[in-house]
């Protein structure tokens, strides 16, 4: 569901970004979010199983005030949602499941 909700609208973005900054707009990637390793086994997992992406989340802001500090808007931009999208869609989908699975004793 994420690939058709949000992703379009990124890739938008950041392609109209590219456009008026006067870089080639690169082609549109398939965009996967979400939990696709193994699904956690208690609270404790999906806890550590967070901490992965939003330490990625960070990098992809530091990263992005790097861009925008060089004059580099539409990386900018890519690697703002990609952090973004790290902290609001990847975390709340590890934490859901977790509890899903701890609630049902999977």
């Amino acid at each position: 569901m994420d690939d058709f909700l949000v992703s379009p609208e990124e890739l938008a973005v950041i392609g109209g970004v590219d456009a008026l900054a006067g870089n080639p707009v690169i082609p549109a990637v398939d965009f996967e979010f979400g939990a696709n390793a193994s699904p956690p086994t208690d609270i404790a997992e999906t806890l550590a199983d967070i901490q992965g992406p939003t330490t990625q989340a960070f990098d992809q802001f530091a990263t992005t005030a790097t861009y925008f500090a060089t004059s580099d808007p539409s990386d900018g931009v890519a690697a703002a949602f990609a952090g973004a999208d790290e902290l609001l869609i990847i975390d709340p989908e590890f934490l859901l499941l977790g509890l899903t699975v701890t609630a049902l004793g999977l």
